[in-house]
């Protein structure tokens, strides 16, 4: 994983240290694990530029999909990072706490948030992560581009920590998802029953008649609350499940693919395969060996 740091200019006597900002960029050869412990709590912004990331926070799982970021707290501890094969890239803002009630004094959702925090418990601004403004991505890649030196970066990247922190909050603020609360419930029961029922036909015109949605507001709906489309978390589930059960199973790879919805043994190879980068006969035989 490569990391570039942006130092903003040393604080003053007598104020609050700022924070600081990442750039995460990663092309991976194979899937891997990482563990992030933080030292001391974090509070600060987390922006998913590129690929998909599942993560798992006291024992809770989610993922920040490509173009969304939330505002988080995670009290020292662990997260893991699930990351499958292929190009990541992330930036991430660092800030304390005390500098922001200095900077925004009054702000509503800040101040919502900030009230939340100091606990074991992690807490996210946003309960689904909202998109990515354009004008918060051009931002960002201002930072990792710009080409300044000296004094005059330093002055450069302060303002940009400050117009980054003002866009994200006021974006925060004003992010809806669209859904009632019976929606969002009826999406996230349809969620479970996905995962519990893999091995019968999936439709999403079905599942969206089930909870009597349009198809149209169901798969925009459960977008903005999983960060990904209803077929794709249908298929990376059964891949998960697939993968698992070829490691762990005596079963064979066509019994495998029946229990997981597959008619067709030829469709569950060639989506296995674009998944992970290797067949199930492939994973199966290098596991035996």
């Amino acid at each position: 994983m490569r990391v570039t740091k942006f130092e903003l200019s040393p604080e003053k006597p007598g104020y609050p240290v700022k924070g600081r900002m990442l750039y995460l960029s990663s092309v991976l050869e194979e899937d891997t694990t990482y563990a992030f412990v933080p030292e001391h709590d974090f509070l600060g912004f987390f922006y998913c530029l590129h690929g998909k990331v599942p993560y798992t926070i006291d024992n809770v799982s989610g993922m920040l999909q490509k173009g969304y970021f939330n505002m988080a707290y995670l009290p020292a501890g662990s997260c893991t990072v699930a990351l499958s094969k292929g190009r990541y890239a992330s930036f991430c803002m660092e800030v304390d706490a005390d500098y922001l009630k200095q900077l925004l004094p009054g702000v509503p959702i800040l101040e919502t948030f900030l009230d939340k925090i100091g606990g074991a418990e992690p807490v996210w601004m946003c309960p689904n992560h909202p998109l990515i403004a354009p004008r918060i991505v051009h931002s960002i890649y201002s930072v990792i581009g710009n080409g300044f030196e000296g004094e005059l970066q330093s002055l450069y990247l302060d303002c940009k920590f400050v117009d980054l922190i003002i866009a994200s909050l006021h974006h925060c603020q004003h992010f809806k998802i669209g859904l009632d609360e019976n929606d969002v419930r009826k999406i996230k029961e349809t969620k479970e029953y996905i995962e519990q029922n893999l091995k019968f036909r999936l439709d999403v015109n079905y599942l969206a008649d089930k909870i009597s949605l349009t198809r149209k507001k169901f798969e925009a709906g459960f977008k903005q609350l999983y960060g990904t489309s209803v077929f794709d978390f249908i298929t990376n589930e059964r891949m998960q499940q697939a993968r698992v059960m070829l490691r762990d199973s005596t079963l064979t790879i066509s019994e495998i693919s029946v229990s997981l919805g597959y008619t067709r043994l030829n469709n569950f190879y060639k989506t296995f395969k674009r998944r992970f980068g290797y067949s199930p006969g492939e994973l199966r035989k290098n596991d035996g060996e």
